[in-house]
């Protein structure tokens, strides 16, 4: 099962991940008031300083949580803990995380809060954050402490929301190390660079050649192997191509042709067909690219990618390379040369497997 991780840019993402804040918090653990539209927020979901990055499966959004940076009107955390005593008081730029929410049915799979957490905290470094503020409810503290979270006053009750609280405080260079892996991970220096963190497991099919598509993938880590042609074999007949009275009225089915191979039988032509396996290219690891091709042509997927291991991808969408074209045109000389450099490659293998017969 595929998920996407990255921040969320339309109504559309902003409007699901609300409604799932409300099934959560307020329908689940009851933590706020039932609203009448069924989606929960605030204040600082308008402004401009705020982002939620969200986690996406199956075309909707199943989790997020949401960073806010400093400004005069204050943060989300400010309104239930005053941070500023246990704050340095010069070189500090302070973010506040909140509403870390999941659906329960994604939450026993662990990559899904850790990597919201993950691209939070890459978020939180690209905008310059130094620490980042939050209360933590009881069930989540065992979490944001193994980040790195330090507490900075014992678990008090807050009258006014009538909930538990730990108050705690990140400061983001001391993430622990696998949170300080996935930042680094993605800080992967490559001439494409997304905000975007996609997860396989080993099996799944990332790629399908035939299908649209409008992004391409940075491996971040694991490895994926390459084919190339039609997909699997085959058995469906077209039912169009048969002869009247090879047919069952009123139905789609044909009768399927004997093993004696008599007189009648369907034609060949009418046969089930059976599609050439893919041929297998190359197997790419960390660093390497591949769906390259949609970010400059709307033409359908020319191969198929599987995951060989479980595999974190950068993912970046045809908008996002677009924009870091337009500001810095070697981009696109590399993305040339990398495809000449891939076509090479897969004329190769071509040649190699057509003298195999």
């Amino acid at each position: 099962m595929a998920v996407r991780i990255r921040q969320a840019t339309s109504p559309t993402d902003l409007d699901q991940l609300f409604q799932v804040r409300h099934r959560v918090f307020v329908d689940e653990q009851r933590y706020f008031s039932p609203v009448s539209d069924g989606r929960l927020v605030d204040r600082f979901d308008a402004f401009p300083t705020t982002a939620n990055i969200v986690a996406s499966a199956h075309g909707r959004i199943v989790g997020g949580v949401r960073i806010v940076e400093p400004s005069p009107v204050g943060a989300p955390a400010d309104e239930l803990f005053d941070f500023r005593p246990y704050l340095p008081d010069t070189n500090v730029r302070v973010g506040s995380g909140s509403m870390l929410v999941v659906e329960p049915e994604y939450r026993r799979i662990p990559r899904v809060t850790f990597a919201m957490l993950g691209m939070m905290y890459y978020w939180a470094l690209v905008k310059g954050l130094t620490h980042i503020t939050g209360v933590a409810a009881p069930e989540a503290e065992k979490l944001f402490l193994g980040s790195g979270y330090e507490p900075v006053q014992p678990r008090f009750f807050h009258e006014p929301t009538q909930l538990w609280m730990l108050p705690v405080v990140l400061e983001i260079g001391r993430l622990n190390d696998r949170f300080a892996a996935f930042v680094d991970r993605h800080d992967i220096r490559h001439f494409l660079n997304g905000f975007e963190r996609q997860f396989h497991a080993a099996g799944e099919t990332i790629i399908t050649a035939g299908e649209q598509g409008s992004a391409a993938y940075v491996i971040v880590e694991g490895r994926v192997g390459v084919s190339v042609g039609p997909g699997p074999v085959t058995s469906q007949f077209n039912v169009d191509d048969l002869p009247p009275s090879s047919r069952v009225e009123g139905s789609a089915s044909v009768r399927p042709p004997s093993s004696r191979g008599g007189a009648d039988d369907p034609p060949p032509s009418i046969r089930p067909r059976r599609s050439p396996s893919p041929i297998p290219v190359r197997e790419m690891g960390p660093g390497e690219v591949f769906g390259e091709l949609s970010l400059i042509t709307s033409n359908p997927r020319s191969a198929n990618v599987v995951a060989l291991t479980d595999v974190d991808l950068m993912v970046l969408e045809r908008e996002a390379f677009h924009k870091q074209v337009s500001e810095n045109p070697q981009v696109a000389l590399n993305l040339l040369a990398m495809l000449g450099k891939r076509l090479t490659t897969v004329t190769d293998r071509l040649q190699e497997t057509t003298n195999d017969y």
